[in-house]
């Protein structure tokens, strides 16, 4: 009986409770806060520094700069492999087919993610209210990446087709289907 007693209490009290918590819509939407869209980017100068420095993110990736570039001395006098290693073997060949693993395999890729971020900036910045300085050094850098990016993949991975044999992808054209 005594059991019954507080379990009808513990019952009344907690409906009770449920009555005097109530949330309005105010508490419920709320802006997320920490999540960066692309929508909701390029707004400050922070943000179009953060942008300028994400095209240098792959110059230290181990696979492109770091080693990757580096393997391509190999078909040169400067330097020896030492030993059989295919895949050494069919770079200092130029018969790069994307299979040799982590030497080169991410340079022609992570290139045109460079291209990519390098368009986004030049797209981007004219537009933004931030000082005119920095703006024209912010889109120098970009066009510089940009023109950099292609002359590495057009020298390791084109042939002697129009544009060097490589896509050529610019803010006009970057959200196109092609790609």
């Amino acid at each position: 009986m005594k059991f019954n007693r507080i379990k009808t209490m513990s019952l009344l009290i907690g409906f009770a409770g449920l009555n005097l918590i109530t949330c309005s819509d105010d508490f419920t939407e709320v802006t997320p806060l920490g999540s960066t869209s692309y929508a909701n980017f390029w707004a400050s100068e922070q943000d179009a520094s953060e942008a300028v420095n994400s095209m240098y993110a792959y110059m230290t990736d181990q696979e492109m700069f770091s080693r990757g570039f580096f393997w391509y001395i190999n078909a040169s006098d400067d330097m020896i492999t030492g030993r059989i290693k295919a895949s050494a073997d069919n770079i200092k060949d130029f018969n790069i087919t994307g299979g040799e693993g982590g030497y080169t395999s991410t340079c022609y890729p992570n290139s045109y993610k460079v291209i990519r971020r390098a368009n986004d900036v030049i797209l981007n910045i004219p537009n933004m209210d931030i000082n005119e300085t920095l703006k024209n050094q912010y889109l120098g850098e970009a066009y510089f990446m940009r023109a950099f990016s292609y002359f590495w993949v057009a020298h390791t991975y084109g042939d002697d087709g129009n544009n060097g044999g490589v896509p050529i992808v610019t803010e006009a054209n970057m959200n196109d289907d092609l790609w």
